[in-house]
């Protein structure tokens, strides 16, 4: 059975996730984008032994210390494949901008829609969730989603970045839409939610699928 603990970090203040197998205590760290400090402690705390290092998108907030906690913990860094090479790329992942160092790293391991990361004795599912970036994904397993900044609690991504795309974004979300009502949605940044809860009242997606001709 998978549980998970976060942490918050960074001037973006970016939720860093710790999934683990409570059977094993093999876990993931998702989007190490700040204060490793507080990340290895938290590990420690958790007696958590990573297994990998997986990022939802490239920007410098979600990614700035992947290279760092995979060289300590000797892991693999997992990215989808179409957001690869935008972790090599200071300028697409927004570090040359706003960080104070430029974010240049290299996947070891790319994934793609459907496939499964092993958690232990448990796995979470990769869901393509582009528009916020090109190569963004959620993870799903356990009635839980890791959204990463695609669906936020009563929000979504902002798609004003390199590669975002607004029509993409809303499909993205509505494939989102499909999973159970009751499903938690642990997001980038923000409160958690569920998916009931933002298909019922989160107007600012409502604005957007309707614009993409779509609806809830």
């Amino acid at each position: 059975m998978l549980d998970y603990e976060y942490v918050v970090v960074g001037a973006m203040r970016v939720n860093c996730y710790f999934v683990f197998c409570t059977e094993t205590m093999r876990g993931i760290i998702i989007d190490p984008g700040a204060r490793p400090d507080i990340i290895t402690s938290t590990v420690d705390k958790i007696g958590m032994k990573p297994e990998a290092v997986v990022l939802t998108h490239a920007h410098f907030d979600h990614s700035a210390y992947a290279d760092d906690l995979r060289k300590k913990y000797k892991v693999p860094l997992i990215i989808h494949e179409m957001e690869a090479g935008i972790l090599k790329d200071p300028y697409m992942n927004l570090s040359l901008s706003f960080a104070d160092s430029p974010v240049c790293a290299e996947a070891d391991v790319l994934v793609k829609n459907n496939d499964e990361i092993i958690v232990g004795n448990s796995k979470l599912k990769v869901i393509y969730t582009p528009g916020h970036t090109r190569g963004g994904m959620s993870l799903y397993g356990d009635g839980v989603l890791f959204s990463g900044d695609t669906l936020f609690c009563g929000s979504h991504g902002r798609t004003d970045f390199p590669t975002g795309d607004d029509e993409v974004l809303a499909e993205s979300i509505r494939r989102l839409f499909l999973l159970p009502d009751e499903t938690a949605v642990n997001a980038g940044h923000g409160e958690s939610t569920t998916i009931g809860e933002e298909k019922a009242s989160n107007y600012l997606v409502k604005a957007l699928l309707e614009r993409n001709n779509g609806r809830t």
